[in-house]
């Protein structure tokens, strides 16, 4: 589980995409095409997941 975010400020590239996206700032094929983990990208933006989750937690 990802927690750092919520610790240091860190983030994965993945949940900064997802964050732009969930702001309109990108497009959902921006976001897919420019993840380094595309399958989990897609994940992220099918399950509607808010650009928070699993921040914190753990």
């Amino acid at each position: 589980m990802q927690t750092g975010q919520a610790i240091f400020g860190m983030q994965t590239m993945n949940q900064s995409l997802f964050d732009l996206y969930s702001k309109g700032l990108i497009s959902y094929e921006d976001a897919l095409g420019r993840s380094p983990v595309p399958d989990e990208m897609m994940a992220m933006l099918k399950s509607g997941a808010t650009a928070s989750s699993g921040r914190g937690r753990g």
